[in-house]
């Protein structure tokens, strides 16, 4: 992700409006994890049952259209779509490790994860793009033009590692459906 990251974000030029896609992704966090929220309470589910369907509903998995998007969109594009995904990957990496602690009943333990998501190489490539760019420094183009080739050919690996954790049976389940309707 980091290189894929450099890759998309150091070769084009970032406009202002781009700021509001991560401000998007994170809203859609919001407003995702309070609809599940809501549905559980409905469903009476226990507080863990609901910190799953929350935490559910709250990942976009954008990555998994990387592939596609990476032969379809032109560099712009594909830009705005990495801004927009780390907007959502910052909320569910910080959100999401307090949410998860917090229904999981290991609210301790939060001060830790957010310690070592707040150190993921993702998140300082992106402010340190970020960061070149305001000041108007530009990458060079060749390191540029690797980082993204590796990064989009490392993303070809999601959807196998996201294949590996699906299970059919709890597909029937009413609130496993619902989470699915609430990503969809």
């Amino acid at each position: 992700l980091p290189l894929l990251v450099l890759g998309a974000l150091g070769g084009v030029t970032l406009e202002r409006q781009h700021a509001l896609l991560p401000a998007a992704a994170v809203g859609t966090v919001l407003i995702c994890w309070a609809a599940a929220a809501f549905a559980a309470r409905r469903f009476g589910l226990p507080p863990r049952s609901e910190g799953a369907m929350a935490l559910a509903a709250m990942s976009i998995n954008v990555s998994m259209v990387y592939p596609f998007a990476a032969l379809s969109f032109s560099p712009a594009e594909f830009s705005q779509l990495v801004m927009f995904d780390m907007g959502h990957a910052v909320s569910v990496w910080t959100l999401g490790t307090v949410v998860a602690c917090s229904y999981g009943g290991h609210r301790g333990d939060i001060p830790v994860l957010l310690k070592r998501v707040l150190g993921a190489p993702a998140l300082w490539v992106l402010l340190g793009v970020l960061a070149l760019k305001m000041m108007d420094l530009a990458l060079p183009k060749a390191l540029v033009g690797v980082s993204l080739v590796i990064g989009q050919a490392s993303v070809l690996l999601v959807p196998l590692a996201m294949g590996l954790l699906v299970s059919g049976g709890a597909m029937r389940r009413p609130e496993v459906m619902t989470a699915v309707a609430l990503r969809s």
